[in-house]
């Protein structure tokens, strides 16, 4: 207990009226590249708390790791959650009593836990597990990589919407949120095209192309997603081959796919990796730590943000739920490193897509960020751009 007696505190009065432009105000976390434990989760969702985002996106699956107890299949955990490296971070998965954990603590902080299991693509730790759910029948690892792999989810075998359905049902069961992110990216068709399963499932269906295979893949999903009362968020590039009505598009590639799904009446989360990568430098240094296969986004760029474009009307304006900032964690293998590279531009991105642009000042920003410098740089590792010297 402290010693020290405060006699009296003089406040002046004031009335202060103060909310968000929108109702998405996301930072998302890939756990699949680099595994975090718990309280790894925790201090995130701390820095999320302090500067008011309420949605978390946890990037639960992916080609390098499997990291969601599924109780129906638990090979997904047994051999997806654990690459054949060596390297510190690369295993390990959340049982459901963590999981758990980990969504009180988030709504004790106003925090919406929203996960995803990328389908039909970024499966290969499934095939690891599972490899008759493929179109060859493998064998497979989980990767020790990253990049697109042309071995997905065989969409003629109705046992891989088996696994799906299940896996959607424990998620269901588990997670209070409403959504349910399904991935849809960077899905190659190379297996599909030669696949007989595929085949026989394309003319059954007599769908167009084998890009229609993503499609229907989608709507059976959907149609799932509807009995277990859930909406699906995907990214963009299923807005190419089939987005159903009433789901969401988080649109990464740039804007000019959640401008198009906005315009067709879709709801829209913008993330465009423009502005939004925070796993890319931050400034042109080439020692600089980060991605480098687009250009660096500094604080002022991420500051400068906006999720309704000059190209939506106030119509389609109104179907822009908000923006989030994806972190990807191929080259971030501890919360140090995440922390790095997502302060201070998380700190310019929460007024971005709190305030109006009208009421947003770039020099004014820097003063207030500046006062709350030395509180980060204690508890926290900064990136030294917070410095404006």
């Amino acid at each position: 207990q402290s010693n020290v007696a405060i006699q009296s505190v003089s406040l002046p009065a004031i009335e202060m009226t103060d909310k968000p432009r929108f109702v998405w105000r996301g930072m998302h976390l890939d756990v699949s590249r680099h595994f975090f434990p718990v309280d790894d989760i925790k201090r995130y969702l701390d820095l999320l708390a302090a500067f008011k985002f309420n949605v978390f996106h946890w990037h639960l699956t992916d080609d390098q790791g499997w990291r969601l107890e599924i109780e129906q299949y638990p090979e997904l955990t047994r051999v997806g959650s654990a690459p054949n490296v060596s390297e510190p971070g690369r295993s390990g998965f959340y049982t459901k009593s963590q999981i758990r954990e980990v969504i009180e603590y988030a709504a004790q902080r106003h925090i919406e836990v929203i996960p995803e299991i990328d389908l039909p693509g970024h499966t290969q730790a499934v095939l690891a597990a599972y490899p008759k759910l493929s179109c060859t029948g493998g064998p497979f690892e989980v990767s020790p990589k990253s990049g697109i792999h042309k071995d997905v989810l065989c969409v003629g075998n109705e046992d891989t919407f088996k696994l799906v359905f299940a896996v959607l049902d424990e998620i269901a069961e588990l997670f209070v949120s409403g959504y349910i992110h399904l991935g849809g990216d960077e899905c190659p068709t190379d297996r599909w095209k030669e696949c007989k399963k595929c085949q026989k499932r394309w003319a059954d269906e007599k769908l167009k192309d084998e890009n229609d295979l993503q499609g229907y893949f989608t709507r059976r999903v959907v149609e799932h997603l509807k009995k277990i009362n859930r909406v699906g968020v995907f990214w963009d590039e299923v807005l190419e081959r089939g987005l159903p009505a009433g789901h969401v598009l988080m649109s990464w590639r740039g804007m000019e796919h959640g401008i198009q799904a906005a315009k067709l009446g879709h709801k829209v989360v913008m993330s465009p990796h423009t502005h939004c990568y925070f796993d890319f430098k931050q400034t042109n240094d080439p020692d600089e730590h980060g991605a480098t296969w687009a250009d660096p986004i500094t604080l002022e760029e991420v500051y400068a943000f906006d999720p309704i474009p000059s190209e939506l009307d106030a119509k389609s304006a109104h179907h822009v739920l908000g923006g989030q900032a994806n972190v990807w964690t191929e080259r971030m293998p501890d919360m140090k490193t995440v922390e790095m590279m997502v302060l201070p531009r998380m700190c310019g991105l929460s007024e971005a897509i709190w305030s109006d642009a009208k009421h947003r000042n770039w020099d004014d920003f820097r003063k207030r960020l500046a006062a709350i410098a030395p509180w980060l740089t204690k508890n926290y590792n900064v990136h030294k751009s917070i410095r404006f010297d």
